[in-house]
């Protein structure tokens, strides 16, 4: 096993990698569900972690969840403020 850290748009590259394990995204430009989508085709049972900095993209999410059910679903939210 041999673990690699791909720089692309993941749309792009997730049709020629094998079936992943685990995924992290770290922004979708919009194409959350698309990129979601491609990944369950792939391996239903991925472990995936996304970075979500807008209530936007957090009701994508929540969106997809209702939409195809996933078990053992989290979503943790970490909030650091700096206040002078």
């Amino acid at each position: 096993n041999i673990n690699r850290l791909l720089k692309a748009s993941a749309t792009e590259i997730l049709k020629d990698l094998p079936a992943p394990d685990c995924v992290f995204i770290g922004g979708s430009k919009g194409r959350l569900e698309e990129i979601l989508e491609l990944i369950r085709k792939k391996n239903s049972q991925a472990r995936v972690v996304l970075n979500a900095i807008s209530l936007e993209t957090l009701a994508q999410i929540l969106e997809y969840c209702r939409k195809y059910p996933i078990k053992n679903d989290e979503i943790v939210q970490v909030n650091i403020a700096n206040l002078k």
